[in-house]
């Protein structure tokens, strides 16, 4: 499935860049102009061929234009990753928890991060380069904090903790400082002349304090990593029946759900399960029976014993 509107965008950056009125591009692929405009508002594709030399002309691959990144190099990082990472690593379960489309969006926002970060602008042109010089850092940190984010666990849960109190600690000896400062290279030699400011009202004593507990609590977290491993998985859906006024819980059941992470297919399976939850919730409270909706009780084999 492509986004005509990317696409529609990405030929039209190719033509500005190129120099060319739509009626001089469409001339290039014996195209008229208004070919060229539906392309470029996303209202048709261009065909394979056209699409072939629009691509040459915007010096990119036919997977850049119709993606807006390489396809065939994505594969390949994903991968390299999988295999560079074993499915019992942290790494390795994170890189095989999201679905296919999140992992998508997941490489493809990390590998433009990725490009972006200053001291690899210089090294990296295009996502052949991250490929060739293995920069996969900040991909395996994209998937890992989807992953602890969004899988629930024991694990997961004390790492979150972790890392707020470790941001927390990190921002600590900066806290007293504002943003300006001033350097003067040549007052001395070889030394170098530096002004910044600073919030002397800020207490020094309790900048140490909260690191202090900051560390305490990151050795706290160690231990509960060991006092609390992993379980094994076990998802439960939770369905209650609440009055509406005055609001109040009627009754409640719970029941454990396979693992399906699309939403619509978990929506499903509580329908398809709906006559058990409904008795089930009659058993935690008898009285529900004379709340039934009356046009609900014919499409239901509900046990009214």
């Amino acid at each position: 499935m492509y986004d005509k509107a990317s696409i529609g965008k990405r030929i039209k950056e190719i033509r500005l860049k190129i120099g060319k009125t739509q009626t001089q591009f469409g001339d290039l692929f014996s195209a008229s102009k208004g070919n060229v405009a539906t392309w470029e508002k996303g209202v048709s594709l261009p065909n394979a061929k056209r699409l072939k030399e629009i691509a040459r002309l915007g010096d990119m691959t036919t997977d850049q234009l119709l993606y807006g990144y390489n396809k065939d190099v994505y594969i390949t990082i994903y991968n390299n990753l999988l295999e560079n990472n074993p499915k019992e690593t942290s790494v390795g379960k994170a890189l095989r928890y999201p679905e296919k489309a999140v992992i998508n969006e997941l490489l493809k926002s990390a590998i433009e991060y990725t490009s972006e970060v200053p001291i690899f602008k210089d090294k990296i042109k295009s996502e052949e380069d991250i490929l060739k010089n293995e920069f996969y850092y900040f991909i395996e940190k994209t998937f890992l904090d989807y992953y602890v984010k969004n899988h629930k666990s024991n694990n997961n849960i004390l790492i979150l903790a972790e890392d707020s109190i470790t941001n927390i600690k990190s921002n600590i000896s900066e806290y007293q400082f504002y943003d300006f400062n001033l350097q003067l290279p040549k007052i001395f030699n070889e030394a170098t002349l530096l002004f910044d400011e600073y919030e002397n009202s800020v207490s020094l004593e309790l900048l140490k304090e909260i690191e202090k507990l900051s560390t305490n609590f990151l050795e706290e977290i160690n231990k509960l990593k060991a006092k609390y491993p992993d379980n094994t998985p076990q998802r439960i859906i939770n369905a209650q029946v609440f009055q509406n006024e005055p609001l109040k819980p009627l009754a409640n059941y719970s029941f454990d759900i396979p693992d399906i992470k699309n939403n619509k297919d978990k929506q499903n399976y509580i329908f398809e399960n709906l006559n058990t939850t409904i008795n089930e919730l009659i058993k935690d409270n008898p009285q529900l029976i004379k709340w039934i909706n009356k046009n609900y009780i014919h499409k239901c084999d509900l046990n009214e014993s």
